[in-house]
């Protein structure tokens, strides 16, 4: 899960945005912790994003049999996430 602080800088990057993001959640239904946490990241990010940033579920697999999110304009989609994008990668 990502910090108050996180949760802030998202929103401050995303009020500045010109175009539409969605996260295409490619979950593999195991339900383990790793893979609800994937979930709830971006469905944190969506919620202080002001509806900037969408999530939808997505079923071309990247990388089959394991959880990811994928970033897309609608037109492009060519970032990955195996794992919770932290750090620097949340920047």
């Amino acid at each position: 899960m990502l910090t108050d602080q996180d949760l802030l800088r998202v929103q401050a990057v995303t009020e500045k945005m010109t175009r539409d993001v969605t996260i295409l959640v490619g979950s593999v239904g195991t339900k383990t912790v790793f893979e609800t946490n994937l979930v709830n990241i971006a469905r944190q990010i969506s919620g202080v994003s002001m509806n900037r940033v969408r999530v939808e579920e997505w079923h071309e697999r990247i990388f089959p049999g394991k959880p990811s999110l994928t970033l897309t304009d609608g037109e492009v989609t060519n970032i990955h996430y195996l794992g919770a994008p932290e750090g620097t990668e949340l920047q």
